[in-house]
């Protein structure tokens, strides 16, 4: 599931996070955190096809990043960067030298954490991105395609969605099944019990 979960991050082009959409609405431009979907703004006898292109490439330098923009991005670095971590721990679990209680207990709090910071990357949604696109702006300033001033949550917006969920599932699942005192208590005094009583005979409270 926490494989899932990081590879939703990763669902659809960078570019596509979020997407403005042209009136009448048979035209998408798409915009990503660190890029944005090419464009070629053209004349007033513009065509769908000559407004923007597939490929994604970065923000040119006249882009306003605000402390929103850059907070969303923080947080989606900080969610890749621990959902890679604990992919890792639960791949190589079997080799570390760490408790079971906590090895769970760490699971439970990174995929919180991830949780929480692929949520806080929408506030991207509130950002110079969202309002006012500089980008947008440009496009509808040239003539030929117009675009709505409101964005729209785009395909990778919404795998980043279904990332945050699996994530939230993946720490109550571990809260879950993560083992009590008592069972723990319980299991390391039957590690303690002798194989053979000292007349030779089998200890069969030892016997599982």
């Amino acid at each position: 599931m926490s494989l899932c979960a990081f590879g939703l991050l990763f669902v659809g082009p960078p570019c596509q996070f979020l997407k403005f959409t042209s009136t009448p609405g048979d035209v998408s431009l798409n915009f990503g955190l660190y890029n944005f979907q090419g464009f070629q703004a053209g004349d007033s006898n513009s065509t769908s096809a000559a407004a923007y292109t597939d490929h994604c490439q970065l923000y040119p330098d006249t882009v306003h990043v605000d402390g929103t923009w850059k907070a969303a991005r923080v947080f989606n670095g900080i969610a890749i960067i621990l959902g890679g971590s604990i992919l890792m721990i639960d791949i190589f679990s079997g080799c570390l030298s760490m408790k079971r209680g906590k090895s769970f207990m760490l699971g439970v709090v990174i995929y919180a954490i991830c949780c929480l910071c692929t949520g806080l990357s929408f506030m991207v949604l509130n950002s110079a991105l969202c309002k006012n696109n500089s980008v947008v702006e440009e496009i509808n300033e040239a003539g030929g395609i117009q675009f709505g001033d409101s964005c729209k949550i785009s395909m990778g917006g919404k795998s980043t969605i279904a990332s945050c969920v699996l994530y939230f599932t993946c720490a109550i699942a571990t809260l879950l099944i993560h083992p009590r005192k008592s069972e723990e208590k319980s299991s390391a005094a039957g590690l303690d019990e002798p194989f053979f009583n000292q007349d030779g005979t089998p200890n069969s409270t030892a016997v599982i």
